[in-house]
């Protein structure tokens, strides 16, 4: 019920986050129905905002993978003469396989794109013996309602996951593993993802309660969502501080995404091995860690990193604004005023007649324009001073009104 309820609370923030997904991507201003209604020819999307995200993006991408040491050591004991030779090789070889590493390189750079769209970038640690953190979408990441942005009376939090049969089977077999899995549901799960695979037919249902997927669903799939995607184990990783035992710390469990259904239970009586209602019972829980301290501070969890825009303190998480944010209206107006200008240049381009005789009308439009040709009695040209006049000098100073806007709101972002 917790997980629900975040789940609600962010579907409103997340369609705004969709919008502006949707606007960075280059779709156009206007929907169909817009169009229909609205008499709308031009419908296009000019990539100001597209261009403004990239040149903030290269400014923070020089930033996070900079060649400067990522790891500095100071050593302070040792022969005094070598400390400073040996800390410069401790530092040298420390930083190696991070400089070298792409998949780091990968991560800074995707960190640096999610804070400049959307302010917040955040990565988790998925391993304890990992060096390297994973990159989450924001929408991944679900946070209660007036969660200060240093985080300090953050109770609990969510972290959406889609494992892979093979991804959750080499997590919960082997040798060493961790005795807070749930082995009877995870071999339940891994026999529907199977069972799923052979039929070679995805599932969009969480892309419903995260609308920033499903844009970029749409984006890469160009609307066809019965592809032959692999279908995933989908679940919801719930982290609550527990200061009720000996030792105080965040404790883990892990459900399984219940396809919206308000709650675990609701009306399943037994598992259904051809769906994903594998047994939602209470207790049934993927991972229970039990009274165990999974990590005894929220760092060893999940990182933030924050560019906010916000003006008033003291700053929440979900009042986190953004280049995106800042550049939204204005450059969602200038695509309409771009359209629009479009469609009065064509309009220009028009060849209106006038005609005395109604009936003259169907003899009219055979008339063939050529070069020093005759108009037939009856038929005049509408002349350019009789037609609608657009304020060109208004038109123009709406578009420098509009690319000055941009330019002040991207200043601290770009390279100007």
């Amino acid at each position: 019920m917790v997980v629900w309820q975040l789940l609600l609370a962010e579907f409103p923030r997340a369609n705004n986050r969709a919008r502006i997904n949707a606007l960075f991507n280059g779709a156009p201003p206007y929907s169909a129905d817009q169009m229909r209604d609205n008499k709308i020819a031009t419908n296009y999307n000019d990539l100001s905002a597209t261009n403004l995200n990239h040149s903030a993006r290269r400014q923070i991408s020089n930033a996070l993978t900079s060649a400067d040491p990522l790891v500095t050591v100071n050593l302070d004991y040792g022969p005094a003469h070598k400390r400073a030779q040996w800390g410069a090789k401790i530092t040298k070889e420390w930083n190696k396989p991070m400089i070298k590493s792409a998949k780091f390189l990968d991560l800074r750079e995707g960190t640096g794109a999610s804070v400049v769209l959307h302010g917040i970038g955040p990565t988790t640690w998925e391993d304890k013996q990992l060096w390297m953190q994973a990159e989450l979408g924001i929408e991944d990441v679900l946070v209660p309602s007036n969660t200060l942005r240093s985080l300090d009376n953050l109770p609990f939090l969510t972290i959406f996951r889609q494992y892979s049969a093979n991804q959750l089977y080499k997590m919960t077999k082997g040798p060493r593993v961790d005795p807070a899995w749930n082995m009877p549901v995870v071999d339940q799960a891994l026999k529907w993802a199977d069972q799923q695979a052979r039929t070679l037919l995805g599932q969009n249902w969480p892309e419903y309660w995260m609308p920033e997927k499903f844009e970029e669903r749409v984006k890469q799939d160009s609307g066809l969502f019965a592809s032959d995607a692999v279908p995933t184990i989908d679940c919801y990783d719930f982290y609550f501080w527990n200061d009720d035992g000996k030792q105080s710390g965040w404790n883990r469990r892990i459900i399984l995404d219940a396809w919206g259904q308000p709650g675990v239970g609701g009306t399943f009586s037994k598992p259904d091995s051809n769906s994903r209602r594998f047994d939602w019972s209470k207790g049934q829980f993927l991972y229970d860690s039990g009274k165990r301290v999974y990590a005894d501070k929220l760092d060893k969890i999940i990182h933030f990193q924050f560019g906010d825009a916000s003006a008033v303190a003291p700053f929440r998480y979900h009042s986190i604004r953004s280049l995106g944010f800042l550049l939204y209206a204005v450059c969602h107006l200038q695509n309409r005023l771009n359209c629009r200008f479009t469609d009065s240049v064509f309009e220009a381009l028009m060849q209106y007649f006038r005609i005395n005789n109604p009936q003259d009308v169907d003899r009219l439009q055979k008339v063939d324009l050529i070069d020093k040709g005759f108009l037939p009695e009856g038929m005049q040209f509408v002349r350019p001073e009789e037609r609608w006049q657009v304020n060109e000098a208004l038109v123009q100073r709406a578009f420098e009104r509009l690319r000055q806007t941009m330019s002040d709101q991207s200043a601290s972002f770009t390279q100007e």
